[in-house]
């Protein structure tokens, strides 16, 4: 028995693909991963980047990206956008820009992404904060560890997203005697994090700052001692 074989275009194939695996419709389109999130704290405008993930599929296809944009406290959602894309075959960087009508500084604002292919929805992506500059140090304060050292401490405040080499550094200046010390152990897991200070000889008074800084900003608290 002779079987008629019929060329099958990808389209077709990938259409098939979607009916067989209608059960669970989120299953089938890849969840979307934020591939990276830049902001501008003095435009307060957001630049948001994503793949597409075209490989995935065999044809150029039509799909549709939803983006929600949430504050907190509490969590709410301020914005919920959407825009068109075509998948081309390849795994494609997308971009969207997005002005926010509250400054950055004001609260934390976070974004997700999802697409959507015919009637079906893929999962939202993991949700991201945007970075934000170092917090001013809460509850800041130096105390006389022993005969040698001063030992200063303080709260963290609001994380900024930011971690490794771009997270927090944090540097501890002495006004009197004009010496500042790079605070290595506030980067580690200390808590309350603390950074010590040589007691220096015929000096009684110490005038303390401390800043934290990363790329986005810095912030600082301050506050005076005396040892005797």
């Amino acid at each position: 028995m002779w079987v008629k074989q019929f060329p099958w275009c990808p389209l077709a194939i990938f259409h098939l693909y979607i009916l067989n695996h209608l059960g669970d419709s989120q299953d089938i389109l890849p969840t979307p991963q934020i591939y990276k999130l830049t902001a501008d704290y003095i435009s307060d405008k957001l630049k948001l980047e994503w793949y597409d993930g075209g490989s995935a599929f065999p044809s150029e296809t039509d799909v549709i990206w939803e983006i929600q944009i949430l504050r907190k406290k509490p969590k709410e959602q301020v914005a919920l956008e959407t825009l068109k894309s075509t998948l081309t075959g390849n795994d494609n960087l997308l971009q969207w820009e997005w002005i926010s009508d509250l400054p950055f500084n004001c609260t934390t604002h976070y974004v997700r992404i999802r697409s959507h292919l015919g009637d079906q929805w893929s999962k939202w992506s993991k949700m991201e904060n945007i970075p934000d500059p170092p917090a001013v140090p809460e509850n800041f304060n130096c105390d006389v560890l022993n005969s040698d050292e001063i030992k200063c401490q303080w709260e963290l405040g609001r994380s900024t997203g930011l971690y490794g080499d771009r997270g927090t550094h944090y540097f501890l200046t002495e006004r009197f005697s004009g010496k500042n010390i790079t605070c290595l152990q506030a980067r580690g897991f200390h808590n309350p994090p603390e950074c010590s200070f040589p007691i220096l000889a015929d000096q009684t008074k110490y005038d303390f700052t401390l800043e934290a800084y990363n790329h986005l900003g810095h912030a600082k608290a301050s506050v005076l001692i005396e040892t005797n």
